[in-house]
């Protein structure tokens, strides 16, 4: 979607990375890698196992120059799963809202005390998204504006 802010599993590559949708699809297509210095996800992984891609980040609430993530109230998130690793086309697609506030919070582990409710300083995984389609390869998630 123009204007999104996107995360992609390459799993090929073992990375998840963060693209902006542009319209300039002569230089890099539909999608370009964010700048380095714009590379700000943290525990990431992306994994494959019989037929599925698994992937998994933390991110900062709001960012310089991306769409703001609210802590409080409905955020909505796009998805879509290819049939391959190979970025293009994925025909399963689609959305999900979410509030970080009435989500259940993520398990901490065990070895470090409670924290406090998210601010916009403060990573929070995205541990609830929507089932995907079974044979599904590649994935990516999108924050529109």
């Amino acid at each position: 979607m123009f204007g999104a802010n996107s995360i992609l599993g390459l799993p090929e590559y073992g990375s998840v990375m963060k693209f902006n949708s542009t319209l300039d699809v002569t230089k890099q297509g539909p999608f370009a890698p964010m700048e380095d210095d714009h590379q700000t996800l943290m525990n990431t992984k992306v994994t494959q196992e019989d037929g599925k891609t698994v992937v998994s980040f933390s991110k900062y609430l709001k960012e310089e120059g991306e769409n703001n993530i609210l802590a409080e109230g409905e955020n909505t998130f796009l998805w879509a799963v290819g049939s391959s690793n190979a970025p293009g086309y994925h025909a399963a697609r689609g959305e999900f809202t979410l509030d970080f506030k009435k989500a259940p919070a993520p398990t901490p582990p065990t070895t470090s005390a409670p924290t406090s409710a998210p601010t916009p300083e403060t990573p929070i995984p995205i541990t609830s998204a929507p089932t995907l389609p079974s044979g599904s390869k590649g994935a990516a998630l999108d924050c529109p504006s």
